[in-house]
């Protein structure tokens, strides 16, 4: 961060902190007045941006990361929290922690008795990572050929169906096929 001002380094810091240009420039010592144009105008110097673009690229988690930890979630289980005696079970976080596996609390809290912790939800894990593997495709493609439908009415028309209520129930069908899933 050679070149840069004190309150350059100070914005950087901040900018980091809340990703509001305002914000940061007002904790960087900036008039609250002209904080607005300070900040954009940092935002737009060349070293201040590579600095702070440099830093940003080293908070993203990578796609591999996201799959890693989301399979964490999906395979989570309470049994690494827990201390069983006989017939009682106690939440041991030094067991968890000695196993890495205190990235998997969602909530942690003291209550009246005693500790009380929840897990991330293992089901929406496993829709993320299904969804991702191509596994639950809500997207549904239709390849429409008009002259095919026409040709359909007719036939219908032609045995004494009605075209509009053959539909209704062609989508009736399909949409209750989807709500079951």
């Amino acid at each position: 961060m050679k070149n840069l001002t004190d309150k350059q380094r100070l914005f950087i810091d901040a900018y980091m902190k809340t990703l509001n240009a305002t914000q940061a420039a007002i904790a960087a010592g900036y008039s609250e007045r002209t904080a607005h144009v300070i900040g954009h105008e940092n935002l737009r110097k060349p070293k201040i941006r590579e600095i702070i673009d440099d830093r940003l690229a080293k908070q993203v988690i990578s796609p591999g990361e996201t799959m890693a930890r989301l399979s964490d979630h999906a395979s989570s289980s309470m049994a690494d929290f827990l201390r069983v005696d006989g017939h009682f079970a106690t939440i041991n976080l030094e067991k968890a922690q000695a196993a890495g596996k205190l990235h998997l609390l969602k909530k942690f809290k003291a209550t009246e008795k005693g500790l009380e912790i929840e897990l991330y939800d293992k089901q929406d894990a496993l829709k993320t990572l299904a969804r991702v593997h191509g596994l639950l495709n809500a997207d549904v493609n239709i390849n429409v050929n008009i002259e095919l439908i026409v040709q359909a009415i007719g036939a219908m028309e032609k045995v004494g169906l009605n075209p509009a209520e053959v539909f209704e129930n062609i989508i009736r069908e399909a949409t209750t096929l989807d709500n079951s899933e």
